[in-house]
């Protein structure tokens, strides 16, 4: 394994069916390439912070912080604090540091589903012991997890069972805001959009109850630019700011780093062709041998873990990739026909679910950062 490393590139060589991959060295700069039999983009979607690119961000004199890429030398301790973003990170954020800021004034762009969320249960040592020591009883306790978490699926479907449960769910986060936040914040909280066109934020850390606080403020006034201790919003209003904290997601990068196939045909070219980003089962594509993809297209989920996700398309990948590591194959792809019906049947099951253009109407996709995520 090396790390310090950014992959910047690839192309398969049509003549000795290598890939020959692009490497970047994160500590010196010096780029550097490597040939190999198989390549897997495990890079992952949530790896690069949105930066903040505003008037004036030059000549700001506080720190600027992402919460994916905290400084812990920086104090917070009785300071202004702006904090941009209302998701899941936001979320975290305002409760942990509220109690410390002189000031927290917190920008949102669009509205979530704000659902109570419990705490962490503690594993007790005999658990512990239990998981470890007796065989089956984990897998059995992640598997229950998951069918429980799978009970929530129903409710992205357009029938009158998934109407039901999406009402529900509104009612249930209706209630909870207006049970703990001001009402002077009700309308910036109560999402007006289907539930599930965005991930549910679930309030674990008491963020709702949070802005009853004197020293936080909630708005929707858009920052427009920065001077040097404050920042200025489009409706002409200035509030001073000693730290900016970024709670604004994620650069869905992934898909950008150039990727060339089989006669030197491009990721970008082949997917302006299919109309839409895409993968056979979300891992491989035809005319690009021996690569696949872990969280590749369409993988993302909206209601259960990653991690789960994850090990399937990883024992899928071994499962195919076994004839080429046993020497009884030389490259293996998605037959072209087999992919494009695939892909027919996933977009005419989309929409059937409120993953399609009613999400888009109001503003959001069912692709999701960070900061939409429960």
């Amino acid at each position: 394994m090396v790390g310090n490393t950014e992959w910047i590139g690839a192309s398969w060589q049509d003549v000795d069916k290598t890939w020959l991959v692009k490497l970047r060295s994160t500590t010196s700069g010096q780029d550097y390439t490597q040939r190999c039999n198989i390549l897997v983009s495990a890079v992952g979607a949530l790896t690069n912070p949105n930066s903040l690119n505003l008037p004036g961000v030059d000549r700001f004199q506080g720190d600027i912080i992402h919460t994916a890429r905290w400084d812990q030398s920086v104090s917070l301790r009785d300071k202004n604090i702006v904090v941009l973003g209302n998701g899941a990170s936001a979320t975290q954020l305002v409760p942990a540091v509220a109690k410390d800021a002189r000031s927290i004034t917190q920008f949102m762009r669009s509205k979530q589903y704000f659902l109570p969320g419990g705490s962490n249960a503690a594993i007790s040592p005999f658990w512990q012991f239990i998981f470890r020591y007796v065989p089956g009883v984990l897998l059995a306790v992640r598997f229950l997890i998951f069918l429980y978490l799978e009970t929530s699926t129903p409710q992205f479907n357009l029938t009158k069972t998934g109407a039901k449960m999406r009402r529900e769910t509104a009612e249930v986060s209706e209630r909870y805001v207006k049970e703990n936040a001001p009402e002077k914040y009700w309308p910036l909280l109560l999402a007006d959009y289907q539930v599930g066109c965005k991930r549910r934020v679930f309030d674990h850390e008491g963020y709702v109850s949070t802005l009853n606080r004197d020293n936080v403020r909630l708005t929707d006034d858009e920052v427009i630019a920065l001077s040097e201790r404050s920042v200025s919003t489009k409706s002409g209003a200035k509030y001073p700011a000693d730290v900016i904290v970024l709670a604004n997601g994620f650069s869905l990068t992934q898909y950008d780093t150039e990727l060339c196939g089989r006669g030197g045909r491009s990721r970008q070219e082949y997917w302006k062709e299919a109309g839409h980003i895409t993968a056979y089962d979300s891992i491989g594509m035809s005319e690009f041998p021996n690569f696949f993809y872990i969280l590749g297209p369409n993988s993302g989920r909206g209601h259960t873990s990653a991690v789960f996700s994850i090990e399937n398309y990883t024992d899928l990948i071994i499962r195919i990739i076994r004839p080429i590591i046993a020497g009884s194959a030389v490259s293996v792809e998605p037959d072209m026909s087999r992919e494009n019906a695939y892909n027919e049947r996933l977009q005419a099951a989309l929409k059937n679910t409120v993953f399609n253009n009613t999400c888009r109407s109001v503003g959001n996709s069912h692709t999701h950062t960070a900061e939409s995520a429960p």
